[in-house]
């Protein structure tokens, strides 16, 4: 039996992994570009997927009607004093930048005597909803949120500053079935 001689196509003698005509800056470079472009396209779909997820219903509940989604509205002061005696290291202070809207912050000691104050949440200074509503645009699409008084309940029971069984007693049980209420606050 003869020998079998494979014919090899001249390559003029550039050796490299795969795509002889790169160099190694030029095959980085395009790698960082498909890994940028991949990146960028997550980020796209991730936006989309929150923006859907944003507007879904809250068990059976329009979230961009406002007298669906109300439930029972609550002067921002009057969240103020029950939150306090809930944990008296809050503290609520109008924003200079907008004065509809109150901050809630925490006052820690910071060790030279004095308190810093550690920003938590933002809450309407006048009528919150008890559920927060979303705002859309004319073409449907996600404008912001007009956060409810539950959402500033579930962030501090999640921060450990105040306990479910306190916002309870304090604020009741939510006044309707509510889905996403269930799913903060554990």
């Amino acid at each position: 039996m003869g020998l079998v001689h494979e014919h090899t196509p001249d390559d003029r003698g550039r050796v490299s992994a795969g795509n002889p005509s790169l160099s190694s800056e030029k095959r980085r470079d395009i790698t960082e570009r498909q890994l940028t472009y991949l990146y960028q396209k997550a980020c796209q779909k991730e936006y989309r997927d929150n923006e859907q997820a944003a507007l879904k219903d809250d068990n059976g509940m329009d979230v961009t009607d406002y007298d669906q989604i109300v439930g029972i509205p609550i002067e921002g002061y009057k969240i103020a004093i029950r939150l306090k005696r809930l944990n008296k290291n809050l503290w609520f202070e109008p924003s200079n930048a907008a004065p509809e809207q109150t901050g809630v912050y925490l006052l820690k000691n910071n060790f030279l005597g004095g308190q810093e104050k550690e920003f938590l949440c933002g809450m309407q200074s006048e009528l919150n909803p008890e559920f927060s509503l979303r705002v859309t645009n004319d073409d449907g699409t996600p404008k912001g949120i007009l956060p409810g008084w539950r959402r500033l309940l579930m962030r501090l029971i999640r921060k450990n500053l105040i306990t479910e069984a306190g916002a309870n007693a304090m604020f009741g049980p939510p006044s309707r079935d509510s889905e996403n209420w269930a799913r903060f606050v554990q």
